[in-house]
Order: C-alpha cells, then sequence, then structure tokens
C-alpha cells in the first residue's frame, strides 16, 4: 500500500508508513495525488511535480518521464496495461483537454512518436478532463461529456 501528502510520499511496511520519496514534493492542498499499479511498479501523479514511479518489491520513488517530454497529469489511468494520462502540462502550458500515452514498450517515453505508438489527442468538446477509468478500454470523463479511448 503506499500514500501521499504534500510533501512526501509513502510505503505501508510492518503496519507502518515510511517515506520512501526521491525529494520534497510540492503539492498543495487544492491537489490530489493519483496512482496506478503497472506490472510490478507503482505510478503516482499530480500537476504540480514530476511523474513519480517505483518498484513495489522495494527502493524510492524517481521520475518516470526520461524523454524529452515530461508531461506532468492530474490524472492517470491503466488503459489496456498502459498508462494514460489526463488534464497534462506540458512545457509550462497546461492542456486540462489533453490525454496522452506513452511509447508502447517503453514507459519512460513520453515524446509523440505514431511508430512507437505514443502521442495525444486533445478533446475538444467537453471542457476539462475530470477524470480517467481504466481497463479493456479507457472512458474519459469530462466536465460536460464522456468519452471511450480504445487502442487499435
Amino acid at each position: 500500500m503506499f500514500a501521499g501528502d504534500a510533501t512526501n510520499l509513502y510505503r505501508l511496511t510492518s503496519g507502518s508508513f515510511s517515506d520512501v520519496s526521491q525529494e520534497t514534493y510540492n503539492c498543495p492542498s487544492t491537489e490530489f495525488w493519483e496512482a496506478v499499479k503497472w506490472g510490478n511498479n507503482v505510478i503516482f501523479v499530480n500537476i504540480i511535480d514530476d511523474m513519480q514511479t517505483m518498484a513495489m518489491d522495494g527502493g524510492s520513488f524517481s521520475d518516470l518521464a526520461t524523454s524529452s517530454l515530461k508531461p506532468l497529469a492530474r490524472h492517470i489511468a491503466m488503459i489496456r496495461e498502459r498508462p494514460v494520462i489526463g488534464n497534462t502540462s506540458e512545457g509550462g502550458t497546461n492542456y486540462p483537454n489533453r490525454v496522452r500515452w506513452p511509447n508502447n514498450s517503453d514507459y519512460t517515453d513520453w515524446d509523440s512518436n505514431a511508430t512507437n505508438l505514443s502521442g495525444s489527442e486533445d478533446l475538444e468538446h467537453g471542457g476539462e478532463v475530470q477524470r480517467l477509468f481504466g481497463g479493456e478500454y479507457g472512458v474519459i470523463a469530462m466536465e460536460r461529456a464522456f468519452y471511450r479511448m480504445e487502442f487499435s
């Protein structure tokens, strides 16, 4: 079990939470951490700090993105075994209606590239991304619309 607060990320071991943060984070009280499990890893996101990942069997958190693009995100879900983020900030610009997914074989690479099936989509109708739901297909909940996301 993992948890996060304004400045740290924690792992529950032997009945108590221990700090497994890479650094001190800056998640304000108006924002929240969201997390997903992917294989043997856990991924944490918030719109302020770099996406964080950690192997579930130990260690400490580290930055997820190693690509030139290091997006931030309010929301994350696993859709067909791939992380998808929504309501992003990229290069200091907010894209509240954007969803983005990484390289098909390297989830640390978030640069758009048709060859490795990574990319993004700006959803023109419905407002900001409010939540992502994963599974065999994704559901993107917007302020005034829902979208279904499928990889094909």
